[in-house]
Order: C-alpha cells, then sequence, then structure tokens
C-alpha cells in the first residue's frame, strides 16, 4: 500500500521515524540521508501494536474500575444499613428519655420525691444520664455514618459504563 509523499508528488511506502511523516524513495536518500527510515507497513503494523496494548490497559482499567465500583457500591448498602440501625436506636433511646422525664415530673408533681429512698433517686437520675449519654454517642455515630455516606456516593451510570464498554469492543 503506498501513499502519497508529504513532500513530493511520487508513491511511497516509506515513513522518517525522525521527522514522523511518510516520505519517497527519493526523499529517502536526499532530504532524509540521516533520518531513521522504516517501512510504511511496518509502521502501521507498530502502531497497530502499541494500540492493541493501549486498549487492554484501557480493558485492564475499566475492569479494574468495575470491580471498585462494587466494592464501593457494597460498603455503601454496609453503611446504609448502619445509619438505618443507628436511627431505629437513637428513636428508642429519645423515647426512653422521654418517659423517663414524664415519670420524674409525675413523681415531682405528686411529692412522692420524699417517699422515695435517697439512693433509688439518685439511681434513676443515673440511668437518666446514661440513656442520655447513650443517645448522644448514638447521634454521633449517626452524623459519622451519613458523613461516610455522603463521601463514599459513587456517581456512575449505566448509560456511561454501557458507552465505554461499546468503545472498548469496537476496538
Amino acid at each position: 500500500v503506498s501513499t502519497q509523499s508529504t513532500g513530493c508528488d511520487l508513491k511511497t511506502p516509506n515513513f522518517c521515524e525522525t521527522c514522523k511523516k511518510e516520505i519517497c524513495a527519493k526523499c529517502v536518500v536526499q532530504s532524509h540521508k540521516d533520518h531513521q527510515i522504516s517501512d510504511l507497513i511496518t509502521q502501521f503494523k507498530n502502531r497497530r501494536e502499541s494500540l492493541k496494548g493501549f486498549i487492554q490497559e484501557l480493558k485492564g482499567n475499566f475492569e479494574e474500575s468495575e470491580k471498585k465500583t462494587k466494592e464501593l457500591s457494597k460498603e455503601l448498602e454496609r453503611i446504609k444499613k448502619e445509619l438505618k440501625e443507628e436511627t431505629r436506636k437513637k428513636k428508642v433511646f429519645k423515647t426512653t428519655i422521654e418517659k423517663l422525664s414524664l415519670v420524674n415530673e409525675q413523681l415531682k408533681d405528686e411529692h412522692l420525691l420524699v417517699v422515695l429512698v435517697p439512693e433509688e433517686h439518685e439511681n434513676f437520675f443515673k440511668l437518666e444520664e446514661k440513656l442520655r449519654n447513650k443517645l448522644q454517642l448514638s447521634e454521633r455515630k449517626l452524623q459519622q455514618q451519613s458523613a461516610k455516606f455522603e463521601d463514599s456516593r459513587v456517581i456512575s451510570s449505566e448509560e456511561e459504563q454501557k458507552v465505554v464498554v461499546g468503545w472498548l469492543s469496537e476496538a
């Protein structure tokens, strides 16, 4: 297969590696005599092999990206479950604290605190304080998990993946 030389009107099967252009036989001995010359067909074969290697590398990168996307999706699902569980725990703690506060108010309103032994009264408040602390811890965990969830969102659409797979398949 000969193509037109860029320097003259002669058909050429040569390629100047130094100048990176097609040249004719006349140009080989005249203006490109000290340059590295190769057969144009060999040049095309080399470039095709280079492109094949590049395509293989892209396929490997794409497969690695798919693998990481799946891993991130699994991690995202795990975080969602943890968030859901922490939210549930928070609701339970909050409800328990509200009930304990109501009981405490009722005791104050009915002046029954006088009847309670001081130790029981103190234990009641310690329990209420422990539950409040657990609620605060749960809220912090929930905030941390929410932050992780936001950070790990994967922006990826199936349509984009199909396009890339299509490109790779064509090669």
